[in-house]
């Protein structure tokens, strides 16, 4: 069967899939071959994103016959010792879908879905300090002048007995103005003096994660906690610091796959080397430390000259500077200072912090508010837009040109147009799952979301049923 497609049209891009495949892959097991030909008569033009789907379980259903008998593994027990072909994704599959936002605990600070490590001296408090977000996440107040997202959290103090952290977290509920009956969001243990090793190698560089690691994990996600602070490297790393491999098997991998398993991120308190403390840049060990971990903060005092020119650290003083070391997705270098008082630290201007964070927001929701009432009457005068940035019809700019031409003209622009358009996409309000049609030729277009879409499909945004 030969069939003339738009290169635009979901049937184009279809067809282009299903070329690339092996021939017979649309075969799952039980179906004939005349099933199989009656399918292919249905990826004709007007096909979406159900047949991609159709294709990619196909394949998959394929890819699993070929996979050896799975049997315990030594670092991820449960998963095939030989080596499993990662997913490889089509860009082609992505023709219409959503882009998905960058998901933060802390924005531009605490990634989900990852690592992140905390180096600081002993002394400065990054234990108090860590507790303290914990807290602010548990109760959904800000930490250190910054937003956080309300979740459950989970600690592993592995210096610090029950009766310090408790100590510690009393002080911290007195300067939040709450009880502990108001942080049933947080737990925490205190395993002191005990093996808190989560990962081993053998000789010959073999990682294993422990039985500690295992009820690590399970408690975690049993309580559902998004944050886990482990405390500290020192205690929990069974490796060698100066070799790569087993650094990396330990953030890049365990840690990784946990805040994976989250949804969350998992923090973790480190000591910086001598050569970290002298250079000023808080790390230590390997280079692999810094670079599996996709964010990195230091915490310490402030520096003060002693004479040519030479920096050291003022441990007489109060104030403590967190570092964003590193962090993808938000510039580096960013600082906050704080000030230790009665085991809390405090930020100056905090409110006023607050108060800009609290006005972006306002004036994001403001903006969201008058994207979906230009959708709404571009849908009653028939106007279909695109989502797709190459379009003529792309949603953002006609509407930067809409706002300004519309009486006392909103000045907004297309990339806070783009912006909210991708906020409302990621939150299900709007879809690109419309469809109308040019020269018969049917296209997608983006429009408010059905309010009566089943919940199985609140995860597609295409809306096409799976």
């Amino acid at each position: 069967m030969t069939v003339d497609y738009d290169d635009d049209a979901p049937a184009g891009m279809i067809a282009r899939l299903a070329a690339r495949l092996p021939p017979g892959i649309l075969r799952s097991p039980g179906t004939t071959a005349q099933e199989e030909a009656e399918y292919a008569q249905q990826i004709a033009p007007g096909g979406g994103r159900r047949e991609v789907r159709y294709i990619a379980r196909q394949h998959a259903n394929v890819v699993a016959l070929r996979q050896p008998t799975e049997h315990p593994g030594k670092l991820f027990p449960g998963k095939p010792s030989e080596h499993v072909p990662p997913a490889v994704v089509d860009p082609l599959s992505l023709v219409g879908a959503a882009i998905p936002p960058r998901r933060w605990i802390v924005p531009n600070w605490l990634p989900v879905g990852y690592a992140t490590l905390l180096y600081g001296e002993g002394g400065t408090g990054k234990s108090l300090l860590a507790q303290q977000l914990l807290t602010s996440c548990a109760t959904g107040a800000p930490w250190l002048g910054l937003s956080t997202e309300a979740c459950r959290t989970f600690a592993l103090f592995c210096e610090d007995d029950a009766d310090e952290v408790h100590l510690r977290q009393s002080k911290i509920n007195a300067r939040l103005g709450i009880g502990f009956q108001d942080i049933g969001n947080m737990i925490w243990t205190c395993p002191v003096g005990e093996s808190n090793i989560l990962i081993k190698f053998d000789r010959s560089g073999e990682p294993t994660l422990t039985d500690r690691f295992k009820w690590l994990k399970d408690e975690i996600l049993s309580f559902g906690a998004r944050i886990a602070l482990i405390d500290t490297v020192a205690t929990t790393f069974g490796g060698n610091e100066n070799d790569r491999m087993h650094t990396t098997a330990f953030v890049g991998q365990a840690l990784t796959s946990l805040a994976q398993e989250m949804d969350g991120a998992v923090l973790v308190n480190a000591h910086p080397s001598r050569n970290g403390m002298r250079d000023g840049s808080g790390e230590s060990g390997s280079t692999g430390w810094v670079g599996s971990a996709r964010s990195v903060w230091t915490f310490g005092y402030p520096q003060i000259e002693v004479g040519n020119g030479k920096l050291v650290s003022d441990k007489q003083a109060n104030d403590r500077i967190l570092t964003r070391t590193k962090v993808n997705g938000a510039s580096r270098g960013a600082q906050i200072t704080s000030q230790w008082s009665d085991w809390f630290f405090d930020v100056r201007g905090a409110t006023e912090m607050l108060a800009a964070v609290s006005a972006a927001v306002t004036r994001e929701a403001e903006i969201d508010g008058v994207f979906l009432e230009l959708l709404d009457k571009s849908e009653d005068a028939q106007e279909p837009l695109s989502i797709s940035p190459n379009s003529t019809s792309f949603a953002p700019r006609v509407f930067e040109a809409k706002a300004r031409a519309a009486p006392g003209g909103q000045k907004i622009s297309k990339a806070q147009f783009k912006g909210s358009m991708h906020r409302l996409l990621g939150k299900g309000t709007i879809w690109n799952g419309g469809t109308y049609k040019v020269n018969g030729v049917s296209r997608q277009k983006l429009e408010r979301k059905p309010e009566d879409m089943p919940a199985q499909q609140e995860g597609d945004p295409s809306g096409k049923e799976a």
